[in-house]
């Protein structure tokens, strides 16, 4: 009678222990599952990926916050390849985007084929080159001499975008490139 009580007692506290463990695994499994792992999740597309962010002619709309999600520099000219004026600047960048390839996005707009995808970017001088560092930040050098440069800022003063009105020479561009695809870049307080 005694091993009989015994056993139940023994039989009682193994069932017990063993709801206690299966609910202790039961919460802790519900607490920390990621209920996202199980639904048809469709990823975002590496834009590094998509080989036309790495083409030099803009022919469709762009978006440059897409483009400051790579975290590398950006240099966009708006010009006019039957320009003169432009078309020297035009192919220097052509070259340009061809050696820095992956390392730089360097991209060109044709406005007067594509007026439309230059709305808000350009004003009437030609040509517009907008120049973006690794941060997302518009360029600006305290080592170069920045007075080509327009700066642009917001109703607050702030400075949102920098751009160079008119055609750059090759070596310039090159320093350019090198400083903006340095780590360390110099936010504009003027």
């Amino acid at each position: 009678m005694y091993e009989d009580n015994y056993l139940k007692i023994t039989l009682f506290l193994i069932v017990i222990f063993l709801i206690i463990v299966g609910a202790y695994f039961s919460l802790n499994m519900f607490f920390h599952f990621d209920f996202n792992k199980t639904k048809d999740k469709v990823e975002e597309p590496d834009i590094r990926t998509n080989e036309s962010v790495w083409q030099f002619d803009i022919t469709k709309p762009f978006d440059i916050e897409e483009y400051k999600k790579l975290k590398i520099p950006i240099i966009i000219c708006f010009g006019a390849k039957e320009s003169q004026g432009c078309s020297y600047l035009i192919e220097d960048l052509r070259e340009l985007n061809q050696i820095y390839k992956y390392e730089l996005i360097i991209k060109c707009l044709d406005v007067w084929e594509y007026p439309k995808l230059a709305e808000g970017y350009v004003n009437s001088i030609l040509p517009i080159t907008i120049f973006i560092d690794r941060n997302g930040n518009p360029y600006y050098s305290n080592k170069y001499d920045m007075s080509t440069f327009n700066i642009e800022k917001d109703e607050m003063g702030n400075h949102y975008r920098t751009t160079c009105a008119g055609s750059i020479l090759r070596d310039v561009l090159n320093k350019i490139i090198e400083e903006m695809k340095q780590d360390a870049q110099i936010s504009c307080e003027i």
